[in-house]
C-alpha cells in the first residue's frame, strides 16, 4: 500500500517513543528483535519483520522525500508495527494518532518559547557553543532571536517549508555576519529537541557550517536571563547531557569548513 511519508515518520516516532528508543540503525534492529520475539511468544499478532526492513525500507527513504510524497510498503508490516505501538492496526493509528492538518502559523506557534542552540566549535578544541534562543509571535509573524558572543542578539523571521524550520539570523548593526539554520520539524507536535544544520562565516571570514541542535528549556526560564556559553566538553561533562556529548563527539561529523582559495580557478580544488 502507498502511504504518505509524514505518516511513516509519525509511526516510527510513535513506536520508538513507546519503546524508549531513538531513530537510528541500532535501535531499529533492537526494535525488530522485540517485535519478532513478541510474535513468536504469542504476545503480538502480526508477521515477522526482516532485520533491516524498518531501517532500509522505511527510515532511510524518508531522508530523501518530502512529507507529502508516498512510499509503497507492506500493509502487514505496517499493521504489525502499529500494534507494537499499542494500536489495533495501521488504519487505527492513522485515525487516532495522526494529527489533522494545521496551518503553518499554528505549527510555528507550538514552537514558541525559550530554547538553547548547541554547535561544536571549529577551533579544533573539544568545545560547544550554547546560545539561548527565543521564538515568539510579533505583528502576525513568528520571530526567532539568538544570543551570541558578547550577548549580541541575532534576529530573523522563522518560517516553515517542506517540514523544516528556516531562519536567517542577522546581527544587524552589531555584527554584519548572518547565520542560516534549517531544522527538521516534520510532524512533531510539541518537540523538545530539534536537529538540523547551520551555515555562516567564521571570525576569520571563512565559510563554515555544521550540525545544529536545539533543546527546549524548562518552563519559566527566560531568554533575557540566559547568556551565551562556551562549554568545554570534558570539563563540563557532568552538566552536559551524555547524548549531546555523544552527538558532538567527532569534530569531522559536526564541523565543515570551505577550503580557502588562492587562485580562484580549478587549481584550488587540488588543495582539498
Amino acid at each position: 500500500m502507498k502511504v504518505e511519508a509524514k505518516k511513516i515518520e509519525q509511526l516510527l516516532t510513535k513506536v520508538t517513543q513507546q519503546t524508549g528508543k531513538s531513530l537510528n540503525h541500532a535501535d531499529f534492529k533492537e526494535l525488530t528483535e522485540e517485535i519478532n520475539a513478541a510474535i513468536d511468544e504469542g504476545r503480538l499478532k502480526g508477521v515477522m519483520i526482516g532485520e533491516r526492513y524498518i531501517y532500509d525500507n522505511m527510515y532511510r527513504p524518508l531522508n530523501k522525500m518530502e512529507e507529502n510524497e508516498f512510499l509503497a510498503l507492506s500493509k502487514n508490516y505496517l499493521d504489525t508495527i502499529a500494534r507494537h505501538a499499542g494500536y489495533q492496526d495501521f488504519r487505527t493509528f492513522e485515525n487516532l494518532a495522526v494529527p489533522k492538518s494545521e496551518s503553518h502559523d499554528e505549527i510555528l506557534q507550538r514552537c514558541g518559547g525559550t530554547w538553547k542552540s548547541y554547535v561544536r566549535t571549529n577551533s579544533g578544541r573539544s568545545e560547544l557553543l550554547a546560545a539561548p534562543l527565543h521564538i515568539f509571535q510579533e505583528n502576525g509573524n513568528t520571530v526567532i532571536e539568538m544570543k551570541g558572543e558578547h550577548n549580541i542578539v541575532y534576529r530573523s523571521e522563522l518560517t516553515l517549508r517542506g517540514g523544516c524550520l528556516r531562519c536567517l539570523l542577522d546581527g544587524r548593526e552589531k555584527d554584519d555576519r548572518q547565520i542560516y539554520m534549517v531544522m527538521r520539524l516534520a510532524s512533531a507536535s510539541k518537540p523538545k529537541v530539534l536537529l538540523g544544520i547551520f551555515a555562516g562565516m567564521s571570525n576569520g571570514g571563512a565559510p563554515i557550517g555544521g550540525r545544529e541542535v536545539w533543546i527546549r528549556e524548562e518552563e519559566g526560564k527566560r531568554f533575557e536571563d540566559l547568556s551565551h556559553q562556551v562549554l568545554d566538553m570534558e570539563e563540563n561533562e557532568e552538566e552536559i547531557h551524555k547524548n549531546i556529548l555523544r552527538y558532538f563527539d567527532k569534530k569531522e561529523k559536526n564541523c565543515w569548513k570551505s577550503t580557502l582559495p588562492s587562485s580562484f580557478d580549478v587549481r584550488d580544488l587540488k588543495n582539498e
